[in-house]
């Protein structure tokens, strides 16, 4: 006697004889198997999606963080840009009378331009008052003794 067996799309055997209690405890075990194979991939693949998820949601936070950084980048270089353009304001308002105070030095001593400074920042440093202030008080001596 030969037996017709094909498998199933379950993959559980399908015999055109007659069904023994073995088999069908045997085709019983493997749909169970089958059962909790599928559910055991149906629960890595909810495990998958909540892991992509979880991703995508530290991506989201990324380009935020990212987004805030670089905002901070910008705000910090208005303010380095602002501080530099108030120094370079306060070089420009100064430069003139340090100028002027040096050319009455050099006048004054008889000597080149670049020793008039180091007399300048000497005074400066040997009485601890800011260099224009010390260029400010020559040029106002000077000018009242021109007066």
């Amino acid at each position: 006697m030969t037996r017709n067996t094909r498998p199933t799309a379950t993959g559980l055997r399908q015999s055109a004889t007659e069904a023994t209690p073995d088999r069908i405890a045997d085709d019983r075990d493997r749909a169970a198997d089958l059962r909790e194979h599928l559910a055991d991939e149906r629960e890595h693949a909810a495990e998958n999606r909540d892991r992509a998820a979880d991703q995508r949601e530290h991506a989201a936070d990324d380009r935020d963080q990212d987004a805030e950084l670089r905002e901070l980048l910008a705000d910090s270089r208005v303010e380095f840009a602002e501080h530099d353009v108030a120094e370079l304001r306060t070089a420009l308002e100064t430069r003139g009378v340090i100028e002027q105070a040096k050319g009455m030095v050099m006048l004054t001593l008889k000597i080149d331009a670049d020793a008039a400074f180091d007399v300048l920042v000497r005074q400066s440093q040997e009485t601890h008052v800011k260099l224009v202030e010390v260029a400010r008080e020559i040029v106002a001596a000077g000018i009242r003794t021109a007066d």
